[in-house]
């Protein structure tokens, strides 16, 4: 499928690929660097998952204008612009909810005394 889709992108005959598909990779010389991609392949482990304004807001179970009024008043998780969209490591955004865990836990000590 992928080999095909990549006939059709780059002008190849079609007839091309009516060869066993070892044969038909030797013309793909320029594009061997594709030959195997299909698209289920995942971005490397090195690339940690983000999250949209949207979806930490889903995550949290709070209306999306909360995430915007905590990050005003920068009582939110660190985030990084991609074009116009705020984005979130998702470590950054459980790094600010042990945050808030903690300094929750030390008022409600605090008001125990």
């Amino acid at each position: 499928m992928a080999v095909r889709h990549l006939a059709e992108t780059y002008c190849f005959s079609a007839h091309y690929f009516r060869l066993p598909l070892m044969r038909s990779l030797v013309g793909l010389k320029p594009l061997a660097h594709l030959v195997g991609m299909t698209s289920e392949t995942s971005l490397s482990s090195d690339f940690e998952s983000v999250l949209s304004m949207s979806d930490q807001a889903a995550r949290l179970g709070v209306p999306i204008q909360t995430t915007y009024d905590l990050r005003h008043h920068g009582r939110g998780p660190h985030g990084f612009r991609i074009g116009r969209e705020m984005k979130f490591r998702t470590s950054e955004v459980e790094a600010w909810l042990r945050r808030l865990e903690e300094d929750d836990e030390r008022r409600s000590r605090v008001g125990r005394r």
